[in-house]
Parts: C-alpha cells; sequence; structure tokens
C-alpha cells in the first residue's frame, strides 16, 4: 500500500516539474530560442570539421593503398594520348 502512494506522489511531483518547466521554458522563450539556434551552429560546425578531417585522414590511406606513384599529379604531358590519336584509331 505504501508503495501505491509513493508512486502517486513520485509521479504527481514529476507532472508539477514537468508544468514548471514548460512555464519557465515560455517566460524565457528568446534565451530558449537563441540556445536553439546556438546549439544548432555548434552541430553544423563540428560536422563540418569531422567532413574535412575525414578528408585529410583518407588521403594518407589512399597513397598507402595505392602507393607511392599514385599521386594525381604525377603525370607528365607526354603521358597523356592527343585528341587527334584517339580520332586515328
Amino acid at each position: 500500500m505504501a508503495t501505491k502512494w509513493g508512486d502517486a506522489l513520485v509521479l504527481t511531483l514529476l507532472g508539477i516539474g514537468a508544468v514548471l518547466l514548460i512555464m519557465v521554458a515560455l517566460m524565457n522563450l528568446d534565451l530558449l530560442v537563441l540556445l536553439a539556434l546556438l546549439a544548432i551552429g555548434v552541430i553544423i560546425i563540428m560536422v563540418a570539421l569531422l567532413a574535412i578531417v575525414g578528408v585529410i585522414a583518407a588521403i594518407p590511406l589512399y597513397m598507402l593503398k595505392r602507393g607511392g606513384g599514385a599521386e594525381p599529379g604525377n603525370y607528365r604531358l607526354d603521358d597523356v594520348r592527343s585528341v587527334k590519336e584517339d580520332e586515328k584509331r
């Protein structure tokens, strides 16, 4: 019997706390909006930083997988076939 009253008391206190929290949030709505915008900005910056770090980390892994001669700028003009040679074939 005591646990039923204890559960009812806890639920009542949680309900009162939720109502008070909503009232405080509505009274300080501008602060709540500011905090939400700040949180969204921080999340966007963190995602951008993770993307940049991911790309920077992927470049050495690509070089390890392909070898040192697979650099994108490791070509000479003589290595590229001209358009005229391709048209002849």
